[in-house]
Parts: structure tokens; C-alpha cells; sequence
């Protein structure tokens, strides 16, 4: 995915990108699936490896007000809900790019918060000038058919 000019990275929603420059902080969690063997009479735990979960990735960064803020808040708020009325319909697909360590890395977002930074003000219409976002993103692969 290429950046936009000036910005250092960027998020897709279901092809809404959201360019980002701004505090960004991108954290990775991996975790290997266990089994644990408590051996009677032994003070010791022997682990069998099941696999592992999908990476975890959480996004912060700030959207300082432009003109299409909405659309881009919009996209992050309906980033958890399908795309349809029934459980079969899938969750909209969420893309990172930031750096050289996270490229084209898809997921789903598990949840997000959007806050305001009082510090920023307000337009004349009352909207903040700056939210800082959230975003908890499990990675997600598409099936090998």
C-alpha cells in the first residue's frame, strides 16, 4: 500500500484509507497456543506447542480535523459491524502500513475507542480539532482453497 505524501503510514477500512503522521505507535503480540503436562511426583511442567493465535496488533494515533474527518471516524466506527444484516457476512477487512516492520498486514478490528484532546479546541461548529484513536487489530489470513 503506498503512503500518502507526508504521511508516514496509513489504514484501510474496506478501501476507506486513512493516512496517519501524527503520535502513531503501532505494538505486536504474538502468542504460541500451549498445552501444559503437570507430571504426578515431578516439580516440573512439560509444554506441547498447538499452534499459534493470531498476531495482535494495536494502533494508536492522532486525526487532526481535515475536511473528510467524518468520513474517515465513520469508517473506524463501523470497522467492528459486517457488512450485512446476517451472521454469515463478513467483518469489514482492515489493513496496516506503517514503516518497514508493518506492511500490508490484514485483520479485523476487535475494538477501537475514539477520544477528544480538549487540548486541540473546538471549530465553530463545535467538532474537536484532534481525536486520538485506538484500534485493536487481530490478523487475519485469507483461506488457502
Amino acid at each position: 500500500m503506498a503512503h500518502g505524501e507526508g504521511s508516514l503510514g496509513s489504514i484501510s477500512i474496506d478501501n476507506v484509507a486513512i493516512n496517519f503522521a501524527e503520535n502513531v505507535m503501532v505494538r505486536e503480540v504474538g502468542r504460541p497456543r500451549l498445552s501444559e503436562y503437570r507430571v504426578i511426583g515431578k516439580q516440573h511442567t512439560v509444554y506441547g506447542q498447538l499452534g499459534a493465535e493470531s498476531r495482535q496488533f494495536t494502533l494508536s494515533f492522532n486525526l487532526t480535523r481535515q475536511d473528510n474527518i467524518d468520513e474517515f471516524l465513520k469508517a473506524i466506527r463501523q470497522s467492528t459491524f459486517s457488512s450485512g444484516s446476517s451472521f454469515d457476512q463478513r467483518l469489514p477487512t482492515v489493513t496496516i502500513a506503517y514503516g518497514a516492520a508493518f506492511q500490508s498486514i490484514r485483520g479485523i478490528c476487535k475494538s477501537y475507542n475514539i477520544g477528544i484532546e480538549e487540548k486541540a479546541g473546538y471549530d465553530e461548529k463545535g467538532h474537536a480539532n484532534r481525536y486520538n484513536i485506538t484500534m485493536q487489530i487481530a490478523e487475519t489470513q485469507k483461506p488457502k482453497l
